[in-house]
């Protein structure tokens, strides 16, 4: 891509037609998109030489005009390819030397699986219903939905952000939509910020932060996202009275830029709001930072639609220990992995910035309902309560569970690794001894899903015993006295 800036242009000749072209606007549109598919095969070559993990493609934003991308990423953008992301992992510096970080933390978080969450086969646990995949987290969703307004990123990340930490601080899926167009309409309740019509170009996540903190953001069908008459709609609202009115306690920035303490923050907080600059002039695009991975042989990295093709990261691959950043845009479901970006990590293009998180509790100001909810929901003596440390009131005294759909996992260690329910006994046909007042979980980690095995074992105990059998979702357990 070649950028001109106060730049002249000499045209000598200019010819002019007496008469219409027969469909004028379609032979334009056809050489558009003729335009676009050569920049396609461009930078999909320049992928292949480089041997780099993304797969570009036409998508909704690199359809957009030149005035609607202006408009979009300010007057001198510069996406370099981003705007043709279509999945795998987006790299814009592939000549690099990528220094591999070492990390004690476990290397891979996604809040969208957690306990199950967006998996089919854990319906009896926390699946979500959504066959796409968003598990705790909400839908994505299109800032471009609002004519005449550009540059909404920073009310579409933060109440992203905080539509996810709802579901996982009351531990259930409440799945609430947010309504951006109340932020937008009704952020000067106190006179402190900028009118309308300059938020409606951009502004800073601390306007939606300090919003829903003091005042709380209704849902979206009360407040649906149309075009009104710029002013506030609250006495009566455009549809209805509210379902729901959401408070944060507050919100804060980490402290640091550090990969390692941004993901403590991420596993410990929640979904986080950051920023991504350097693709556009003195702008940066705010999104949900929901995960991060690492580049492990044999990954599969697939393009969206998921049946179009796919990279597999092999033993000469210079990616391979390289981390990489998980988001949740807001530039609708035909961008990038289905709304989704992964980026790898990099302190000039894609590292996150001005890193927020959100305090709880979260109240409904309406319904006054701040219960959380709390579960044993895989029965190996552990209970998930969501996020945080401190357990709700009632909650059993517990460490917190870390994989509440799987009864062989149990707590966290101190690197986010997930324990084995504790006591194991590795099973040893014949020599298992279960010993007075103990809890025990038996298994066999070289034992096929659809196998069988018959345990014989020892109790120790003075007077009479109890044995208590507990089925997990590997199957079921009989006992039979000898």
């Amino acid at each position: 891509q070649i950028q001109v800036t106060d730049a002249s242009i000499e045209i000598f000749s200019l010819d002019l037609r007496s008469s219409l072209v027969t469909d004028g606007l379609a032979l334009q549109q056809q050489a558009k998109q003729a335009l676009e598919l050569q920049k396609v095969a461009y930078i999909n070559n320049d992928i292949a030489l480089h041997k780099m993990l993304w797969f570009a493609d036409t998508n909704s934003v690199s359809q957009l005009s030149y005035q609607q991308k202006k408009a979009l990423f300010g007057d001198n953008y510069n996406l370099l390819g981003l705007d043709y992301y279509v999945g795998g992992i987006y790299d814009p510096t592939p000549n690099i030397v990528r220094e591999i970080l070492s990390s004690r933390l476990i290397p891979e978080w996604d809040w969208r699986d957690r306990h199950g969450a967006n998996k089919q086969d854990k319906v009896n646990y926390y699946y979500d219903g959504d066959p796409n995949g968003s598990g705790w987290l909400t839908s994505i969703k299109n800032q471009n939905n609002h004519p005449g307004c550009t540059g909404l990123c920073y009310i579409y990340g933060p109440l992203g952000a905080i539509e996810g930490l709802a579901n996982l601080y009351f531990n259930h899926h409440v799945d609430f939509n947010l309504s951006e167009q109340n932020v937008l309409e009704c952020d000067n309740w106190d006179g402190a910020n900028p009118p309308y019509e300059t938020d409606c170009k951009g502004s800073s996540n601390s306007i939606t932060n300090n919003y829903v903190r003091n005042n709380g953001v209704v849902d979206q069908v009360c407040y649906p996202d149309t075009n009104h008459s710029n002013v506030c709609h609250e006495n009566p609202f455009p549809n209805g009275s509210p379902q729901y009115r959401i408070k944060i306690e507050g919100s804060s920035y980490l402290n640091s830029s550090e990969t390692e303490d941004i993901k403590n923050a991420l596993i410990n907080k929640g979904p986080l709001i950051c920023s991504l600059s350097n693709y556009s002039n003195n702008q940066s695009h705010s999104m949900v930072l929901i995960g991060y991975g690492t580049c492990t042989l044999n990954d599969t990295l697939y393009k969206a639609p998921y049946d179009t093709g796919y990279i597999v990261i092999d033993e000469n691959s210079s990616y391979l220990g390289a981390m990489y950043w998980k988001y949740k845009n807001s530039w609708g479901v035909g961008n990038g992995d289905e709304g989704y970006m992964y980026h790898l990590d990099n302190q000039s293009n894609g590292h996150p910035e001005y890193v927020t998180y959100y305090k709880t509790p979260l109240d409904d100001i309406l319904s006054n309902d701040d219960t959380v909810s709390y579960f044993d929901k895989d029965r190996d003596g552990y209970y998930n309560w969501g996020i945080g440390s401190v357990r709700p009131q009632g909650c059993p005294n517990t460490k917190l569970d870390s994989h509440d759909s799987e009864p062989r996992l149990g707590p966290f260690d101190e690197n986010y690794f997930s324990l084995p329910v504790a006591p194991v006994i590795v099973v040893k046909h014949g020599s298992n001894t279960i010993h007075q007042n103990g809890v025990y979980s038996f298994y066999n980690p070289l034992l096929e899903d659809e196998q069988q095995e018959v345990l014989t074992f020892t109790i120790l105990n003075i007077g009479t015993a109890q044995l208590n059998l507990i089925p997990s979702n590997l199957g079921d357990c009989f006992f039979e006295q000898l």
